[in-house]
């Protein structure tokens, strides 16, 4: 059994001004916020964490800055999705070392992989990790047989889609849960949803705290920030009334 539970949620990555690096200040000051709102749990560099325009030091960097700023208040999970299997077994094992309590991973973006390969692949990062790690195959590559070997290794469960674009942003395993809309109004999460299918978690979760006066910067290029009506209904969500 993966002993992990509760409502966790998918952490934005701040920016510089010029996107050129993490905005550690920043960072620091969001996960300091979502603490003291009473999160149950963070998840770092996913999706809504702009994943696909982090280097591997980025996303180390991103956990030894949430980890200092938590201060161990949250449990910490990390998605550790790579195309190599050196790089996300690289990643799991830090995230072991520096006290994140599970992983998760999906197949690698970039390849097509057989299920024998998707099943190594995994296999190699479970067994570095030393963590519970969740997979989330939402399109059922690794195929059931390959499914069942890995489940049978104990500490690795399968993760539950949601609605696009949140396939990858929401998974269960045992009383798991991880969304976006986490951080939503609970009277507006279905408004929240409209937002995030039209534009991605990522670009709408950091128009959602900027409404609140929290800074977290901009996007980090290609995505553009959310402006004009696209951004006033984002901020239309904090009126839950």
């Amino acid at each position: 059994m993966i002993d992990l539970h509760g409502l966790f949620v998918p952490l934005a990555t701040p920016f510089t001004d010029d996107g050129a690096a993490l905005g550690e200040v920043r960072l620091a000051r969001l996960v300091r916020h979502l603490v003291g709102r009473g999160v149950e749990g963070l998840v770092i560099a996913t999706e809504t964490g702009e994943v696909a325009t982090l280097s591997v030091a980025e996303r180390k960097a991103a956990l030894e800055i949430t980890l200092r700023e938590s201060q161990g208040a949250v449990p910490l999970i990390v998605n550790v999705t790579a195309n190599g299997t050196a790089a996300a077994a690289d990643l799991a094992q830090h995230a072991q070392r520096h006290g994140a309590r599970g992983v998760v991973v999906a197949p690698p973006p970039w390849l097509f992989l057989t299920p024998a390969e998707l099943e190594g692949h995994f296999r190699t990062i479970g067994s570095l990790a030393g963590l519970p790690m969740v997979i989330l195959d939402a399109e059922g590559r690794l195929g059931r047989e390959a499914r069942e070997r890995l489940a049978h290794r104990g500490r690795i469960a399968f993760g539950v889609g949601g609605a696009e674009p949140l396939r990858a942003e929401a998974f269960e395993a045992e009383s798991l849960r991880v969304s976006p809309a986490a951080i939503a109004p609970s009277e507006r999460v279905a408004e929240w949803m409209d937002q995030v299918r039209e534009h991605g978690s990522a670009k709408c979760v950091k128009a959602f705290y900027e409404a609140q006066g929290i800074e977290v910067g901009r996007p980090r290029s290609p995505l553009v920030a959310l402006e004009g009506e696209s951004f006033r209904r984002i901020e239309a969500l904090l009126d839950a009334s």
